[in-house]
């Protein structure tokens, strides 16, 4: 925690410059302000997947980075099988995808890229490593998912995947939160965060004397 000295004046302003201000951190004004700094951030579930949903979640990913949707997936058993993927074509690439990748039960899946492939799965398998170990992030969104709801649509799996998009630029915003002495509060969303470190916008830099009732500071 660290307190700040008494801002100079401008006029009828007080110039306020702020010193690095980090996300997690909290910081005085003199006159009893505070302000801090939290992570902004949708990424609020993790559910552990079974092996079952793992796999599954390759043939997904495969998939829809193939340019093939994924009509349904489940993890619920079957006869003959502990998780189903379904397509909307035939994709070697997406069959190949958890024996790729070093998934245990994946018998049926390559004899299915061998009919589709001719014999000649090298090329497809290469291609599946290459999807996942590049979108793993995606392939635990979905698994966590699958694992959680275990039946998922195409809706539900593109948005699964799209969450990892968003949660990565969100790790890059922060909400600014104000208090004033007698506790209230305001919040600035989606403010910019450089390494760590909180971007005030330029038109926060003006510090303006108001009531403690009012907000701290002024976006005109």
């Amino acid at each position: 925690m660290t307190s700040i000295e008494t801002a100079p004046t401008y006029g009828n302003q007080e110039v306020f410059n702020w010193p690095a201000f980090r996300i997690n951190e909290t910081r005085y004004i003199n006159n009893g302000y505070r302000i801090s700094a939290e992570p902004q951030s949708t990424n609020v579930r993790k559910v552990v997947p079974s092996d079952t949903a793992h796999h599954e979640a390759t043939h997904i990913v495969a998939a829809e980075k193939n340019g093939t949707s994924v009509v349904r997936a489940t993890i619920i058993p079957g006869p003959g099988y502990l998780g189903l993927t379904e397509l909307s074509r035939p994709d070697a690439t997406a069959a190949l995808a958890p024996d790729a990748t070093g998934h245990k039960g994946t018998g049926y899946d390559v004899r299915v890229a061998e009919v589709i492939t001719n014999g000649n799965i090298g090329p497809a398998s290469n291609a599946a490593r290459g999807i996942i170990y590049s979108n793993m992030e995606k392939v635990e969104a979905v698994a966590s998912i699958l694992e959680e709801k275990k039946i998922m649509g195409n809706y539900e799996i593109r948005e699964a995947m799209d969450s990892v998009d968003k949660n990565r630029k969100e790790e890059n915003k922060a909400t600014v939160v104000v208090k004033n002495p007698e506790g209230r509060e305001q919040r600035f969303t989606d403010v910019n965060v450089k390494n760590g470190v909180v971007m005030v916008p330029g038109e926060w830099i003006n510090y303006r004397k108001l009531p403690k009732e009012s907000i701290i500071f002024s976006r005109d």
